[in-house]
């Protein structure tokens, strides 16, 4: 039981993770130039 709850935790995580460190460098790529002109 634990471990398929776990399983389903990392499963949930992966894409979302993903879209997180998308976001982030969307940022970046948004906010650099500004900060550093």
């Amino acid at each position: 039981m634990p471990a398929d709850i776990g399983d389903a935790v990392y499963l949930a995580n992966g894409p979302l993770n993903q879209y997180l460190a998308w976001l982030f460098t969307l940022w970046l790529r948004r906010f650099y130039p500004l900060v550093y002109p």
